[in-house]
């Protein structure tokens, strides 16, 4: 086991009921058709949804990158906490680094990962 505890913190949203959790700004998901990244500025949101082939959510992304280092942490017994707590909600900034803070106090050997792609 290392000498430190990881938080992990996985920036944005996931999605619940079918829905994404983080807000329909362009720059938190890319749409692509036929392999090319598709414009967010040359289209609004509604025909981006309808309109591609495949589709990249921040947030779905950066809870997949936690899940595995996760993973290989305890793999590894490493230590960790996940800020999040495992939820699909796109929480605050503020509520994540409270939640850090709050871990920290009772264990100053914390580095704090906040995961975005």
């Amino acid at each position: 086991m290392g000498k430190y505890t990881w938080l992990i913190e996985p920036g944005h949203g996931g999605i619940i009921d079918g829905q994404y959790q983080t807000s329909t700004k362009w720059w938190k998901r890319s749409y692509f058709k036929n392999g090319e990244l598709l414009n967010p500025k040359k289209h609004n949101l509604e025909w981006l949804e309808a309109n591609n082939d495949l589709k990249y959510y921040e947030g779905v992304g950066n809870r997949g990158i936690a899940r595995h280092l996760m993973y290989l942490m305890d793999k590894h017994k490493v230590r960790y906490y996940d800020v999040t707590d495992g939820s699909q909600l796109d929480l605050s900034l503020k509520y994540r680094v409270d939640k850090a803070n709050e871990y920290y106090r009772t264990d100053k050997t914390c580095i704090y990962l906040s995961i975005h792609s």
